[in-house]
């Protein structure tokens, strides 16, 4: 996960690291798909 500091925290940025599709109301749902996915495949990648 990102680790993030109160300059980077905004209600306008969301880290698609820290987003699940708890998170569709927020950013929509091909985001959080999106997201969702890329946390699948990243984690695939680290795990080799």
């Amino acid at each position: 996960m990102r680790e993030t500091n109160m300059a980077e925290t905004n209600g306008y940025v969301r880290w698609l690291d820290n987003l699940t599709n708890d998170g569709v109301p927020v950013v929509g749902g091909k985001n959080a798909s999106l997201s969702e996915m890329s946390q699948s495949l990243f984690s695939d990648c680290t795990e080799r």
